[in-house]
């Protein structure tokens, strides 16, 4: 398990080491993910820059590994975490998800397991809420990707060329159906914005956080959903 984490947002500078409730964003996305039964161990991936001190400083003081790299080449940062790992396969969870699903997690593993694919997926299409994107990839596929030559977007977003191309690639993916047998039609959330990526969405995740209280790190992606509209719902004119 890597979660992608850096303090060098445009849009939110710092925004890792951010209050959400009780808790930081990185330290939220770490608790939810830990609770996953089908992963080993969970590794934070962040680059050499010196505003990311504190990412490890962090990760250090509570016994995480930490693997660092370029801050632009995420792709050879994810396959540097990964082989510190001893991985074939690799979850990848952002580090601005603070209300990630561990069920979610757990279900792409075993999709993982089950099938001989590249990357299994629940972006492609999307039709979970932003902040609930998991990836599993092969860390073979992904080198080899890696060696034939990334564009630097590419490089940027680690499972870019699996979409890009993805007809040279085995993609799984699985939507929020799949989970569900009682939905007998996919319904799409993509429009939900459970990821922080701006000013707005840390205010927004601190009153979810508030109004989730106790149950915040036990509760699914469906019940922070209905909290979500909630709030938004409530700042309407």
């Amino acid at each position: 398990m890597v979660v992608i984490a850096r303090m060098t947002s445009g849009r939110l500078p710092g925004k890792s080491l951010l209050s959400i409730g009780r808790q930081t964003l990185i330290e939220a996305v770490v608790e939810r993910v830990a609770q996953s039964r089908e992963i080993g161990t969970v590794a934070v991936a962040t680059s050499i820059e010196a505003s990311d001190d504190a990412i490890e400083d962090w990760c250090d003081e509570r016994d995480l590994l930490c693997v660092r790299g370029s801050l632009e080449d995420v792709a050879c940062r994810f396959l540097h975490a990964g082989s510190r790992l001893g991985a074939s396969h690799v979850v990848r969870i952002s580090g601005d998800s603070p209300f990630i699903d561990p069920i979610l997690i757990d279900h792409a593993v075993r999709l993982s397991r089950s099938h001989d694919v590249d990357l299994v997926t629940n972006v492609f299409p999307r039709t979970f809420p932003k902040g609930q994107s998991v990836e599993v990839l092969g860390t073979q596929a992904l080198r080899k990707a890696a060696a034939e030559g990334l564009s630097n977007v590419q490089r940027e977003h680690v499972t870019r060329v699996f979409y890009d191309n993805y007809e040279d690639y085995r993609v799984l993916n699985f939507s929020t159906t799949d989970l569900d047998a009682r939905e007998e039609a996919v319904h799409d959330y993509s429009s939900v914005q459970l990821s922080i990526d701006t000013e707005d969405d840390l205010m927004t995740a601190r009153q979810v956080s508030e109004r989730l209280g106790p149950r915040l790190n036990r509760c699914g992606w469906r019940d922070v959903v209905a909290v979500w509209q909630e709030v938004v719902a409530g700042r309407a004119p």
